[in-house]
């Protein structure tokens, strides 16, 4: 029985759909984890799946009327090689990200969704490099002035300063994750990190978050509620819509070696090949 559950959160075009259908074939036991149940939902995931096998991202999820193309994606996973434990439910409550946007702009949320997230253990925090939707980075001053403001009237401002509103998905699930012996894990998710120069990726995501997004890395830093760790990840390893190289070379050899993780590690940056490492490290103990 699963009893453990990670949410995927994040704004809109923040990265969470292309993930998805990334991550579903990574989830086939190669790495760490693998799936031990399929969506109802599969046709989703797979069908996005099959823009990037052409060359193609996904488009950003967007509402058709009053429905989404997508509500809610959950799969079960556990690690794979028949090892025990790691079982856990992976909960994208809301791919297009306007629930995670309403949240912090109105203060409001459905009170089954509340329900669900105090009743997880850990998320993925997802921000997207060069996001056509991402506002420009703002001063310490500014941006905390626009925080308190955030936070004395909830509904001032529909389009805040990304780092503001990555500070208020924070301070949300600090208040807001299952509290157990341990503090809540949050994995923060820097997409499309393969748009960023070789010098900034050689930096690696802590720094790359602190000279972009200062305030959202300074909370990060000096949480006391949960416990987190920053990665880049680059779902197959470049650029499919503006490098023509790049796109024909993965229309040849496909997914297999596609795409890394990157981390910090004792001052330097490392790669790993397994897509799956954020989603392994909030289901290890400690």
């Amino acid at each position: 029985m699963v009893t453990r559950s990670i949410l995927l959160v994040g704004g809109p075009d923040s990265g969470k759909t292309n993930f998805l259908a990334r991550l579903w074939p990574a989830l086939d036991g190669s790495g760490q984890l693998e799936a031990k149940s399929v969506p109802d939902n599969l046709k989703y995931v797979l069908d996005n799946l099959n823009f990037m096998l052409s060359g193609e991202f996904a488009p950003r999820t967007q509402k058709k009327g009053d429905q989404a193309q997508l509500d809610e994606f959950v799969v079960d996973i556990g690690y794979s090689n028949g090892r025990a434990g790691g079982d856990a439910r992976i909960i994208a409550p809301d791919v297009t990200g306007e629930l995670w946007e309403n949240a912090v702009v109105t203060s409001e949320i459905s009170t089954d969704w509340m329900a669900r997230i105090r009743d997880a253990d850990g998320a993925l925090l997802f921000v997207r490099v060069h996001s056509q939707l991402n506002v420009d980075p703002l001063d310490w001053v500014t941006a905390e002035k626009l925080l308190q403001l955030q936070n004395e009237d909830t509904g001032s401002d529909s389009h805040l300063p990304t780092q503001v509103f990555l500070s208020e998905l924070l301070r949300f699930l600090e208040h807001s994750l299952k509290r157990t012996t341990a503090k809540p894990k949050v994995a923060v998710l820097i997409t499309a990190w393969d748009l960023l120069d070789a010098g900034t990726q050689n930096a690696g995501p802590n720094a790359y978050l602190q000279n972009q997004y200062p305030l959202f890395a300074g909370r990060l830093k000096h949480t006391e509620e949960l416990d987190v760790r920053i990665y880049g990840i680059s779902i197959v390893g470049g650029d499919l819509n503006a490098d023509e190289v790049f796109r024909e070379q993965f229309l040849k050899k496909g997914l297999e070696g596609s795409g890394y993780i990157a981390t910090d590690v004792q001052g330097s940056t490392s790669i790993s090949a397994d897509l799956t490492l954020p989603l392994n490290w909030l289901l290890s103990a400690g």
